[in-house]
């Protein structure tokens, strides 16, 4: 439910505000009948005086299904289907039911996620780029591949010279390509010299990239630049002794002493201890520490972080909606009373006496 935002936002973009509220309306059901949408749909398009038809409905309704957006029901539910009878005769009416495609979401988000991931780290030359290869990758490999089948660049070049919307692109197109295959996200990989080369796409390595790169983001708000400073050094090295980090980190040791156990703490590190061997089996065996990074616990601690602030910042939406119940109810009144003046043709001073019904410091 965290990501309905993300989705409408998505489908407003690409279909406009009729398929929005189409949206909405799928999402606050789950899956509903297709007749029962559209009469909804209209019925809360007229009261925010957006003027459409049922055709015109439909036809984004289409759109969206042809899109993959959203899928009959009965792929999730055999029995989805509700049979209808008429009185006149014994004809049977099948209602289908739609719901949405999370997948095919999930597939859009990603793209634009990495898309603006590029776009923050180079410019829109270089997103547009890798916009299009990853448009030019779903002909020829599954959406959800861990890595590509390869794209020629010729085609992308071409392509790209077809739209025509990005001249610094075209003009700088090789050296756009020469800057991406030597990027340390490792996102395009070349195979082959023919024709230029075909890229293949690591999907699987980029969001890798992305993971570590949010966990530093988050040793440095949570701690500081100097513990972020020690986390480079560890993912960097695999596996690095206590005393070596000091050395290499250039940090005092007590200073890197208290952040390393802050960072195990908080589990953002991880302890291998080994034992040595004496060479003459005499005396007692010594052991030694490795400080390591897991990426794979390291995300599921992450996650935890996520979670426990989604939580703080729910209930404290709640305590706030129940300290101001008053207000609210009261403001949602005179949204109510200004809506049915503003359609019976109210002047603005008649208006403005409702507004002014909430006190100023009731606005705050």
């Amino acid at each position: 439910m965290l990501r309905y935002p993300m989705y409408i936002k998505l489908i407003k973009r690409k279909f406009g505000g009729e398929a929005e509220v189409l949206l909405e309306e799928i999402l606050q059901k789950g899956y509903v009948n297709e007749d029962d949408l559209l009469l909804t749909t209209l019925e809360r398009l007229k009261k925010i005086s957006i003027t459409t038809t049922l055709f015109s409905l439909r036809e984004k309704l289409n759109s969206l299904i042809i899109a993959k957006y959203l899928v009959n029901f009965s792929q999730y539910n055999e029995n989805n289907q509700e049979e209808v009878k008429k009185e006149n005769d014994n004809a049977t009416i099948i209602r289908n039911f739609w719901t949405i495609n999370l997948d095919r979401f999930h597939q859009d988000l990603r793209d634009d996620f990495i898309v603006s991931a590029f776009t923050k780290k180079f410019d829109n030359n270089a997103a547009e780029l890798v916009r299009v290869l990853i448009q030019q990758m779903y002909i020829r490999t599954e959406p959800w591949a861990v890595v590509s089948n390869p794209v020629p660049i010729v085609e992308v070049k071409d392509l790209i010279k077809k739209m025509n919307t990005f001249p610094q692109l075209i003009a700088y197109f090789d050296q756009y390509v020469a800057v991406l295959e030597q990027d340390n996200s490792r996102f395009m990989n070349k195979i082959g010299e023919a024709s230029g080369g075909s890229f293949q796409l690591g999907m699987k390595q980029i969001f890798t990239v992305f993971a570590w790169e949010i966990c530093e983001q988050i040793v440095l708000e949570k701690f500081d630049s100097k513990a972020a400073r020690i986390f480079r050094l560890v993912k960097n090295k695999s596996y690095i002794e206590p005393d070596q980090i000091q050395k290499l980190a250039m940090i005092p040791a007590k200073e890197t002493k208290r952040l390393c156990y802050q960072l195990i703490e908080e589990n953002f590190f991880q302890i291998q201890e080994l034992k040595k061997v004496s060479s003459n089996n005499t005396g007692p065996n010594k052991s030694f520490v490795l400080f390591h990074i897991e990426l794979s616990s390291l995300v599921r601690t992450v996650l935890e972080l996520c979670y426990k602030s989604l939580f703080n910042i729910m209930t404290r939406r709640s305590h706030f909606r129940y300290q101001n119940k008053r207000i609210i109810d009261k403001k949602q009144r005179i949204d109510t009373i200004l809506l049915s003046m503003r359609s019976q043709g109210a002047s603005a001073e008649q208006l403005l006496d409702i507004e002014e019904m909430l006190t100023p410091p009731e606005r705050e």
